[in-house]
């Protein structure tokens, strides 16, 4: 959870659904909705758009970094799949440029808000990244 620029606090939501019968529930969960931005606009929350973010920290009033790992369910994770690390992006309006892979956490300097001017536009993202 973090709070934007704008004041509004946001978070990334993830849900799964559970077979029944609940014999085995890493068996038997399947992802309902995968892990997006959603907004608390006064007692209720609101989806930000479709796109996939694990993890999202402001640098500016326009740009965010983004993390995307991808959600392991079940006793195996999918061919291929490693899990707990993923892709991190920088997102500008709305586009997405790939910075990093195999990319564990972010985290970034607090961004002032308040007007354009008092808003820092390159603060230095700090993310861990799981080596080869």
């Amino acid at each position: 959870m973090w709070w934007g620029l704008d004041g509004k606090l946001r978070a990334t939501i993830v849900s799964w659904k559970c077979g029944k019968p609940r014999k085995n529930e890493l068996t038997e969960q399947t992802l309902a909705s995968p892990p997006t931005v959603w907004r608390l606009e006064w007692d209720k929350w609101v989806k930000e758009g479709n796109q996939p973010a694990t993890m999202v920290r402001p640098l500016d009033a326009r740009t965010n970094t983004v993390l995307v790992v991808p959600h392991c369910i079940g006793i195996e994770p999918p061919n291929g799949t490693v899990c707990n690390v993923g892709k991190l992006y920088r997102q500008e309006a709305g586009r997405r440029t790939l910075v990093a892979d195999k990319v564990i956490s972010v985290s970034t300097p607090p961004v002032k808000s308040g007007p354009a001017e008092a808003v820092s536009p390159w603060p230095t993202p700090i993310y861990s990244h799981h080596g080869e």
